[in-house]
């Protein structure tokens, strides 16, 4: 499915370049077909919430906001993949 070459270098290691093959993108494009699902996290965050009573609220509102800060940067980076797409 993939093909590799060494390509030789001077005054630095030597590099394997890899290339796809015919019969690897039909692998790949069927496997890019496929649904999938998320994968299973141990989320911290929903600990800190859970017993957030054991702290003074700003402590949470402050992880609380960064997270939000964090998936709202996520969010702007995927909508523009897509439009890069």
């Amino acid at each position: 499915m993939l093909n590799s070459e060494i390509i030789l270098q001077k005054g630095r290691p030597n590099k394997k370049l890899y290339s796809i093959t015919e019969e690897g993108k039909m692998e790949l494009q069927e496997w890019m077909n496929q649904k999938s699902e998320p994968a299973v996290m141990r989320e911290d965050l929903l600990v800190k919430v859970c017993v957030g009573g054991l702290v003074n609220p700003d402590i949470i509102i402050q992880e609380l906001t960064h997270r939000r800060q964090v998936h709202k940067e996520n969010l702007t980076r995927y909508q523009q993949k897509e439009k890069d797409y």
